[in-house]
């Protein structure tokens, strides 16, 4: 499990608690809907809760980050506006199809803001390398799923689904690089 790595190298450093908490439950997560569906037990209980605290916890740590008025206006909106979509489509339905369009959406524009933000700031500072890395790796994570999410009747029907396993893998071991090459002496 490729999300374990992340781990390792963050609980070395101190580094934001919503941070931990989402790369945790990444793993915590992806753990109990393999053992589930192993023994065909329904999940998505763990899948939706996964979706709804991972994305409070990106929302905390990118409101943290982005600087301006207009930034954090456009986090708190598309948090409402996810917020909106969730909770009408978990009053309807236990699949979330289009809470997980608002989900990837979100955090692609969070990532864009993040680098409008260190680009208008021109921020230089030690993390700055780490933070990049990670934003890098949820901008890829996301707009692959987005993608993935297009064709997902296709990719089910062929038993593709590994394909979103690799871009996953790949994005957590980009993640464990970021804190890898994080100085040592520096904190979040």
């Amino acid at each position: 499990m490729a999300g374990l790595i992340p781990l390792v190298f963050i609980f070395k450093r101190k580094v934001n608690i919503e941070l931990i908490i989402y790369l945790s439950l990444s793993i915590v997560a992806s753990a109990i809907i393999f053992y589930t569906s192993r023994f065909r037990i329904n999940n998505h209980w763990v899948f939706n809760s996964y979706i709804f605290i991972s994305y409070w916890m990106l929302f905390i740590f990118y409101l943290k980050l982005v600087k301006g008025k207009f930034q954090s206006q456009i986090l708190k909106l598309s948090s409402i506006i996810f917020a909106i979509i969730f909770s009408w489509e978990l009053s309807k339905t236990s699949n979330l199809t289009s809470s997980l369009v608002a989900w990837n959406l979100s955090f692609l524009i969070w990532s864009i803001l993040y680098f409008l933000t260190v680009t208008l700031n021109q921020e230089t500072d030690k993390r700055s390398l780490t933070y990049n890395y990670f934003n890098l790796s949820i901008f890829i994570y996301n707009c692959s799923c987005l993608l993935l999410f297009y064709y997902i009747d296709f990719i089910m029907v062929n038993n593709l689904w590994y394909i979103h396993n690799f871009i996953e893998g790949s994005s957590k071991l980009l993640i464990a690089y970021a804190f890898w090459k994080l100085p040592k002496t520096s904190q979040f």
